[in-house]
């Protein structure tokens, strides 16, 4: 059985506020957030977030009762009671430390009152780390993936026009799969998933041009060669494009 994922999914300008008071307040912060859980994906979307009226301090943020009775009572008047039954989240800061929980929040997450709760912890780099409690029918708390979901900007409907009207792709006239294919081995990631020796890397380079009809010199015995066979490299490339042209 393949065990389902479940990605808490912010939107940019959610994203911005977070990081708005991780940096405006010199100290740790947090307050609470609406959530909206998609059940047929197994995601979680952050609709709203809510600053609470709080002591904090470098290491710690305590969230007031009073201040938390004063949202619920800012909900009412407003006629938005509904959002009080989804106010699950709860997000707070770590300045400048690692996004990651403390055992001071995973106590907060085991005592939070009611059945479940999201967690989620942000620094100033913009690091993030999210975690689901649950009570029902047994504790159990495990860390979800967290995303921004910068295809859903406040303004989506005037941006997607905007693109739609301005923006058009062109297919490339060439073939580039072969390069393409080239760049894709360079990286340093693929390097690694073969478990390649650094001479070994330059001999696959040196092969893959061949299977397209170039001869590539090289006479190289040790890493320092690279410089020139990668400069050979890239001269055969730009006579590969110097003749798809053609």
């Amino acid at each position: 059985m393949q065990i389902p994922t479940t990605t808490l999914w912010i939107p940019p300008d959610i994203h911005a506020e977070l990081m708005y008071y991780a940096w405006k307040v010199d100290a740790e912060v947090g307050g609470l957030g609406r959530l909206v859980f998609d059940q047929e994906n197994n995601d979680i979307f952050v609709e709203e977030l809510y600053l609470i009226e709080q002591e904090v301090h470098q290491t710690e943020c305590t969230l007031s009762a009073e201040g938390t009775a004063k949202l619920y009572e800012e909900l009412i008047a407003n006629d938005e009671a509904d959002k009080i039954g989804q106010l699950s989240l709860w997000w707070h800061s770590h300045k400048n430390m690692q996004a990651k929980f403390s055992t001071t929040d995973d106590e907060c997450m085991r005592t939070w009152p009611g059945q479940y709760v999201v967690s989620l912890v942000v620094n100033r780099k913009g690091e993030m780390t999210a975690s689901l409690t649950t009570k029902s029918p047994i504790l159990v708390v495990g860390e979800i993936d967290v995303e921004v979901n910068w295809l859903d900007p406040y303004n989506v409907d005037f941006l997607e026009k905007d693109v739609e009207a301005k923006v058009s792709i062109v297919k490339p006239k060439y073939n580039t799969t072969p390069i393409k294919k080239k760049q894709e081995q360079l990286t340093s990631e693929t390097k690694k998933t073969h478990n390649m020796t650094d001479a070994e890397w330059v001999d696959e380079e040196v092969k893959e041009w061949a299977s397209m009809g170039y001869t590539v010199s090289h006479g190289y015995d040790k890493w320092d060669d690279w410089d020139t066979v990668n400069a050979q490299l890239e001269a055969e490339e730009r006579k590969y494009w110097k003749e798809m042209g053609k």
